[in-house]
């Protein structure tokens, strides 16, 4: 078998279907062992406001209130972080008020003559729609969740996707604030992640409306239906880090992933490399500052940790529960190996500099983990900086 660390995603045969119901935060919904008390403090005790975290800064009602509102549009009109087919994210559209909304019945069929030059075109709404970056793969049915979860009824639930009509899976990512992700953890970290989901519920369903339209299928995701880092992956987007996030090479795991899987032609991407899983391998920053000791220093594994991780994946797995008892403990959501990690970086001259080394000249990489920490990159944000920075 190949080096895994040659490749983007070395798999094996233990590789199968993931139960979404494994999923750590679907875990802690319904209260599974050992994540109980992190579930209650989390859920519970943090929108509690009689207690006394209210009126540390970064934890104000006003921060959270930038946080909720950030979130409306996805868990009122979406729910991607829940179940999906909801909403934004319907997986069929009702044909009548398609007419009615659309003003003409949706049974004319766009010929694609050339699916390379179609799917430039899909990229291109789906940037006009709001989307950072976007890739087309293959739909590999090995990333749809074998089954799907429901946390509001607390029973498990069948996705059925028929993967001869479904071919195609169009992913996308959406930038995350970098001067809130420095606040981490706080909750206007919080916020800019919430505010990425709603953006990304918004643009997968304006993107799947664009294609049905067009007189194709499509199925708007966030969260939902099927694994997005893998799919990811798949269409050319990034490569996986040690802190078990997308490592793009614009925003480095600074975003959030959306998808629309669909029948309609699409020319694909391909993988690409740019020295992530080499530079990981030496810098280790977003597993030494990790308060929950959740991110492991060691080497690729495809051996799972327990439930919440996939195995037969080569891959550095994060312990989902020791991530989320931190966020119980602290009653806050951490982002910090986000904050942390010298990939995260807003574009400039010394940055992009930075990237060419690592995508180029390995052998560089050891002094760039050292000018990382001696320049101060990754330190905490107070919150009173964000607020003031008018």
């Amino acid at each position: 078998m190949a080096n895994p660390i040659d490749n983007y995603l070395v798999r094996t045969d233990a590789l199968q279907r993931f139960p979404q119901k494994n999923d750590i935060y679907k875990r802690a919904h319904r209260r599974d062992s050992p994540l109980e008390e992190a579930a209650d403090r989390y859920y519970y005790t943090l929108r509690d406001p009689t207690t006394p975290h209210w009126k540390i800064p970064g934890r104000t009602l006003k921060d959270y209130a930038y946080a909720m509102g950030s979130y409306y549009v996805e868990r009122n009109f979406a729910k991607g972080h829940l179940t999906g087919n909801f909403g934004l994210l319907k997986w069929e559209e009702d044909f009548a008020e398609m007419t009615k909304a659309n003003r003409m019945e949706p049974i004319h069929k766009y010929e694609v003559k050339d699916p390379t030059a179609m799917a430039e075109d899909v990229k291109k709404v789906a940037k006009k729609f709001g989307a950072s970056q976007t890739g087309v793969c293959e739909l590999n049915p090995l990333w749809v969740y074998a089954s799907g979860y429901d946390p509001e009824t607390n029973e498990d639930f069948s996705i059925n996707i028929d993967f001869s009509v479904y071919q195609y899976a169009i992913v996308f990512v959406v930038e995350m604030d970098y001067e809130a992700m420095q606040t981490s953890p706080s909750h206007l970290a919080y916020a800019t992640a919430a505010y990425a989901y709603s953006r990304a519920a918004y643009v997968a369903g304006q993107l799947a409306h664009f294609i049905r339209t067009l007189g194709y299928k499509a199925i708007p995701s966030v969260n939902d239906t099927a694994l997005n880092i893998p799919l990811a992956l798949d269409a050319g987007l990034g490569q996986l880090g040690r802190n078990g996030l997308l490592i793009t090479p614009e925003y480095g795991p600074r975003v959030r992933l959306g998808k629309i899987l669909t029948n309609l032609p699409l020319g694909i991407d391909k993988p690409i490399s740019f020295g992530v899983p080499e530079f990981c391998n030496i810098c280790k920053r977003c597993a030494k500052k990790c308060p929950g000791g959740a991110i492991m220093t060691g080497e690729l594994t495809d051996k799972p940790l327990n439930i919440s991780t996939n195995p037969g994946v080569f891959k550095w797995p994060v312990n989902g529960e020791k991530c989320f008892q931190f966020w119980g403990h602290s009653e806050l959501v951490c982002s910090n190996c986000i904050r942390v990690c010298p990939f995260n970086k807003p574009r400039g001259r010394i940055h992009d500099a930075a990237r060419f080394f690592i995508k180029n000249a390995s052998w560089f990489d050891q002094v760039i983990v050292k000018a990382d920490k001696l320049l101060g990159y990754g330190k905490k944000t107070g919150a009173e900086t964000f607020w003031a920075d008018r």
